[in-house]
Order: C-alpha cells, then sequence, then structure tokens
C-alpha cells in the first residue's frame, strides 16, 4: 500500500503537467489567433487537432522535469511560447503571413525594421515590460524551491515518450489531423495549430523529393516537353534569328508579332505593396492615385497575377519572377533567396536570357543584405547589383524608405553599361509599410469612407505613395522612350499593402492578386490575361517567341492541371535539388559586381583640420582607409569625402569601400591612392 501510495504521488505530478498543457495551449492558440472566442470554435472543430499540439507542447516540457527546478523552467519555456505565439499574431497583423523558421534568419534585419513600424514611446515600453518578465524569471530562479526528482519513474517516462511521438505524429497526418500540405501557409497554420505549424517550419527546409522521382521518369518528362508541338491554341516557337532579322517573317501560328531590328532591352519592375486602390470597397478617393498605371492597362497587355505571399515577404515573390517556379512545393514559410539561392546557383530567367547575350542587372533600393540579396542574385544569375548602398539616394519617405525615382537614373546606368541589350531586375520600396497611422496634413489625395473598418490615415499615407510611385512609372517609361531602344518593362506588384484588407472587401476577392501591366516600345498586341507571378517570365519569352524552355513549354501545354502540377514538381526538384537530368551545370558570372559605377579615389587635400578626398560615385556608405585600417568619414558629395586630420607617411596607401548598410560586408573597394613624398611636401592638393 506504501509503495503504491509513493507511485501515485510520483506520477500525480506528470497527469498535472498534462493538464498543465491542455491550458497553456488555449493561452497560445488565444495568442496567435487573437481572442479567446476564435479559440473555442477552433477547439470546437479541431479537437484532435488541439489534442495533438497539446502533446507537442508537453514533448517541450517534459524533459524539463528532471530538474530540480522544475516549476522555474517549465515556467520559462511556457513564456517563450506565449511570447512566439504573439509574435505570430503581430506577423499576421502587420504583414499577412505567420511567424515561421525561416524568420530567425532574419532577426538582424527585423530589429533594424522596428522603428519603421514602431514609436519610440512603444519601443521604450516594450524594452521595459521584457526587462521586468527577464527580473520576475531572476527572483522566481533565486526563491523557488527545489523538487525531489525520482530518476527511475521519469527518465523510462520521457524516453518512452520521445520514442512513441513519431508514432503519434505519423498517425496524425496519415488522418489527416495535422497536414503538411502548407501551399495555404495562413490556412494551415489556421487548421494545424500553431505549436505543429511553427515546429515544422523550423525543422523542414526545400522541396521534399517526390516518390517517382528517378532518372526514367524525368526521361519521359522530357521527351514530351521535347515533343510538344504547338498548334491551334498553342504557338509555334520560332529559332531566335526571326526576332534577330528585320527582314525575317514570323511563322503565321505565332500571334504575328511585329519584327524588330534587335532583341528588346526587358525591364522587371517589382512594385513594393503596389495594389489598384479602388479594389478596396467602401472607399472613394477625390482623384486616382494611379492614373498613369491604370492608362498603362488599358493600351498595353496586362491582368492580374497571383502572388505567394501576403504583406510581406518581398522576396518570395521575387523568386517565382526570376526562376519562373512556384514557392508552392517549398516547406512552410520558406524563403528559398536565405536558405537556396545564398548558398548555390538556381535555374533563372538571368542565366536563360544570358544565352542570347544578355547582360542583367539587378536593383534595389534598398540593404543588400535583406533577404540575403546580395549572395542571391550573383547565384541566380546577375552580372551586377545595384543597392542602396551604391546608389545616391537624395529622398525618402516619412517612414526613411528610399523613394523610387532613384531607381530611374540607375536603371539608365544599367542600360548604358553595355553594348548589348539588358535585362533590369528592379525591386522598388516606396509603398513599404509601415504607414502613418496619424492626420498628415497638405496630402493631395484623400480616401472617404463610411466603413469603420479601415484606418483612413493608414490609407490616405498609402495612397499618397502610390501616386509618387505612379509618377516614377511615368518618368521611367519617359526615360526609357527617350533612348530610342526597343524596350518591354514589365510592372507589377510585389503584395497587398499591410492595411489590414480582407477578401471579402476586395473587389478580386482574393489576398494573394496584384495587378501586371507590360508596356512596349514596338508594337505588341494587347492581351489580357490572370497569371502566377511565376508565369511572368514565360509570358515574355512567349510574347518574343524566344526559345522555349522546359517550364514555359509545360505551363504552355494542354497538360490537365492535375498532371502538370506532378509534371511541374518533379521539375522543379529536379533543377533545385535533384539530379539536375534536365538542367545544365550554372556558373555565377566571373565579374559580378555591387553597383553599375566605380568608386575611385583620385587625390586628397590638406586642410587646416581635415583631409579631403576626391574622387568620384561616393556616398553616404563610403568608407575611408589607410593601410587597411578604417578611418570615420564623412561624405560631403559623391566627389568629396573628408576624414579627420592625420599624420601620413610616404607609402601609406589610401582606398575607399563601399560598406553594407548593417555595416557587415565589404561589397567593393576603389584603387589605391598612395602616398608619396611629393604629396607631403606641397601639402596642397596632389594627383
Amino acid at each position: 500500500m506504501k509503495k503504491f501510495k509513493q507511485l501515485i504521488l510520483n506520477v500525480l505530478p506528470l497527469f498535472s503537467l498534462l493538464l498543465y498543457t491542455f491550458i497553456l495551449l488555449f493561452l497560445i492558440e488565444s495568442f496567435s489567433r487573437g481572442g479567446i472566442l476564435i479559440t473555442f470554435q477552433y477547439i470546437k472543430g479541431n479537437f484532435n487537432t488541439y489534442i495533438y499540439n497539446s502533446l507537442i507542447i508537453l514533448l517541450t516540457l517534459l524533459p524539463f522535469i528532471l530538474l530540480k527546478k522544475r516549476i522555474f523552467y517549465i515556467s520559462f519555456i511556457s513564456i517563450v511560447w506565449i511570447l512566439l505565439a504573439l509574435v505570430n499574431n503581430i506577423l499576421l497583423t502587420l504583414r499577412g503571413t505567420p511567424l515561421t523558421g525561416s524568420d530567425f534568419g532574419m532577426i538582424k534585419n527585423a530589429i533594424e525594421l522596428i522603428p519603421k513600424y514602431l514609436s519610440i514611446s512603444s519601443i521604450i515600453i516594450i524594452s521595459l515590460l521584457l526587462l521586468l518578465l527577464v527580473v520576475c524569471f531572476a527572483l522566481m530562479y533565486i526563491k523557488i524551491n527545489k523538487s525531489k526528482v525520482n530518476y527511475y519513474i521519469t527518465i523510462p517516462l520521457i524516453i518512452g515518450y520521445i520514442f512513441i511521438f513519431p508514432k503519434i505524429t505519423n498517425y496524425a497526418e496519415s488522418q489527416n489531423i495535422v497536414s503538411r500540405n502548407f501551399w495555404d501557409l495562413c490556412g494551415q497554420y489556421s487548421a494545424n495549430g500553431f505549436p505543429y505549424s511553427f515546429l515544422y517550419s523550423i525543422s523542414n527546409s526545400g522541396i521534399s523529393k517526390p516518390d517517382n522521382y528517378s532518372k526514367d521518369t524525368m526521361t519521359s518528362i522530357n521527351e514530351f516537353l521535347e515533343n510538344v508541338i504547338y498548334n491551334g491554341d498553342y504557338y509555334i516557337q520560332p529559332v531566335i534569328s526571326s526576332i534577330n532579322e528585320s527582314s525575317s517573317t514570323l511563322d503565321s501560328n505565332s500571334n504575328n508579332y511585329p519584327e524588330i531590328d534587335m532583341l528588346p532591352n526587358i525591364i522587371f519592375v517589382q512594385l513594393e505593396s503596389f495594389i489598384d486602390p479602388t479594389w478596396i470597397e467602401d472607399i472613394e478617393y477625390n482623384e486616382d492615385p494611379i492614373p498613369i498605371f491604370r492608362q498603362l492597362c488599358e493600351e498595353y497587355s496586362s491582368g492580374v497575377i497571383d502572388v505567394p505571399t501576403i504583406g510581406g515577404g518581398t522576396a518570395n515573390t521575387e523568386f517565382e519572377v526570376v526562376t519562373g517556379m512556384p514557392m508552392d512545393f517549398f516547406c512552410a514559410g520558406e524563403f528559398p533567396f536565405n536558405t537556396l539561392a545564398s548558398k548555390t546557383t538556381v535555374p533563372s530567367f538571368a542565366y536563360y536570357l544570358q544565352n542570347l547575350n544578355y547582360d542583367t542587372h539587378a536593383l534595389h533600393n534598398y540593404d543588400c543584405t535583406y533577404y540575403s540579396r546580395y549572395k542571391a542574385y550573383k547565384n541566380l544569375g546577375f552580372h551586377t547589383f545595384t543597392s542602396i548602398e551604391t546608389m545616391d539616394i537624395s529622398e525618402v519617405t516619412p517612414f526613411n524608405w528610399p523613394k523610387d525615382k532613384v531607381l530611374i537614373n540607375q536603371i539608365e546606368s544599367s542600360l548604358n553599361s553595355s553594348d548589348t541589350q539588358d535585362l533590369i531586375f528592379a525591386v522598388s520600396v516606396q509603398g513599404h509599410g509601415g504607414y502613418a497611422n496619424y492626420y498628415i496634413d497638405d496630402l493631395p489625395i484623400r480616401a472617404i469612407s463610411s466603413s469603420s473598418n479601415y484606418n483612413i490615415n493608414n490609407i490616405d499615407y498609402y495612397i499618397n505613395q502610390l501616386k509618387e510611385m505612379d509618377n516614377f512609372i511615368g518618368d521611367l517609361i519617359t526615360m526609357v522612350e527617350s533612348r530610342n531602344e526597343p524596350t518591354m518593362i514589365i510592372f507589377y506588384g510585389d503584395h497587398l499593402p499591410s492595411l489590414g484588407l480582407k477578401a471579402e472587401k476586395l473587389t478580386t476577392r482574393s489576398m494573394t492578386a496584384t495587378p501586371y501591366v507590360i508596356w512596349n516600345n514596338f508594337g505588341l498586341s494587347k492581351e489580357n490575361k490572370d497569371l502566377e507571378a511565376y508565369e511572368l517570365s514565360t509570358e515574355v519569352i512567349t510574347k518574343l517567341n524566344y526559345p522555349s524552355t522546359a517550364l514555359s513549354t509545360l505551363y504552355n501545354s494542354s497538360l490537365d492541371e492535375e498532371t502538370k502540377r506532378e509534371y511541374l514538381n518533379l521539375l522543379e526538384y529536379d533543377l533545385l535539388y535533384g539530379e539536375s537530368y534536365l538542367g545544365e551545370k550554372l556558373t555565377p558570372h566571373e565579374n559580378f559586381r555591387f553597383g553599375i559605377n566605380t568608386v575611385s579615389v583620385d587625390s586628397i587635400e590638406f586642410n587646416e583640420n581635415q583631409i579631403v578626398i576626391r574622387g568620384d560615385n561616393f556616398n553616404y556608405y563610403s568608407q575611408a582607409y589607410i593601410n587597411n585600417s578604417e578611418i570615420k568619414t564623412i561624405c560631403i558629395d559623391k566627389n568629396t569625402l573628408t576624414i579627420d586630420k592625420i599624420d601620413l607617411n610616404v607609402g601609406d596607401i589610401i582606398t575607399v569601400k563601399q560598406i553594407s548598410a548593417s555595416n557587415s560586408i565589404e561589397l567593393s573597394t576603389s584603387n589605391d591612392l598612395i602616398i608619396t613624398n611629393e604629396m607631403l611636401n606641397n601639402n596642397t592638393t596632389f594627383q
């Protein structure tokens, strides 16, 4: 009887812990979903899923019962779970997508963005609350009493639970209690529960190997793609010379595209958070914020593209457009720019156009390290990457985002940088959130709404940024037209703005729809259609009658959607993670460089308290070095830097380096200016 009583006393805390996990999970889901009532409704409709997620929470808490201060450690892990759920809710509100494992690879970038979304007072309050939480845990650790641990019971129990948990997970997945299919990220987080979804996003990445992937399977797909002959509803792909030679006649089944004298420049402009504001129901405007874009849609091929993200995650739309491959098959919340393209070469439209003698350029008017772009663009086949660190930024928004009109000169410089045709992939930033939640005087465009569903100050700020972005579109076209070169520009939005929009309050009834238009100056016929973001490059290939790729052939084929999706999964896995049966070995451009214009040092001057460095293409991110040692530097203008006056010796070397905005990456280095005896003796201006 005594032994039985002792067993009960040892096992009772374990049952208490199990009950505690049910309560803790309710708090986690309430913070994650943003309400108690919605959590009750979730439990009512998904009780088995709730039980399984409770077992996940138990798995994260159970090992800590081995520790004598178990209450402290269990409390600590519980708070961590609640904070993660709270962050998940905040991210859903701000960007429309949940917290995933990939977000932890961008913590530094996220910290840098905090001032753009939170006021100083909010940051101070949050910091004080976190400090208070740390103090409370410190006092708790000191004050809490140690508990006795029966290792003979707890150790076998923990080992046994860890052993059977994979079997529990397999059962849950086989019975559709939870699902590994995260193509609808927000929907699956809601259905699967936060703990399972979040941990799944941490423990998985890339594309799972399809069950039927093999050399024979890929050979069969290749034979199908090679033997597709486009007739009737399809098109016949002519050889490239038909568009190169102005005297050639295109095939009668190729839509009779006009002849042009040379391959056109192709410019993609990804517009940050750009939508048609008239899509938002119950809102009117005193004037149209995007008259230029709207006029373009009336005159040129246009429509709606379906993007893979909502309110944020810009790089995933970039990935789909540049590679022609969907995000659907990647694991939950993954950013392939970070997990794949930053580490290895990835087939892309840039590599494809290199074979047609295109120079390829990427531009983004912000920090090059966001989403590892400084690595990813090189592996995606671009020859140059021009970021904020190599631009002369003159104007920013009230939230310190560089305005998009800076891209016009940068695009022109890219076009001027070679004698061949160019592919330019420009990513804008001006429309980025957050948006002002206070009234701003003197805004030319105002929103009017009788609905209480919207923060009208947010929308006022947003539509006035849209107006400036629309002006940028017009000015860019004006610049391109003045060059008198065949050029195509594809304008499109990367995702919806983070304005708390709901699908049922949008005329598109979609949270992933954004507009696009394909402007050109060589007479392509107008054709309106809706596309997936990953089909944009295929649309360009088709319109220009360029040679098909495996992906473009598949997208244009008459296969039923189920078979097409199966082939697409196999193709994407093969190209990115498999044996590349249908791919080819890719090599990044050997002379990849940051920025079009080279930073140079021409001369120095000695002033009373300063040394003036003269040169070219300097900006805020230019940093002077003497003998490779960093010197505090002030940029005066694009031709002038100053440093504090110090003693220089014959043979000392002055260089200027472009440093990333995060101050972590050296992007480029100028020529060396070697100090001579003549320079020191003259003590005025030295060449």
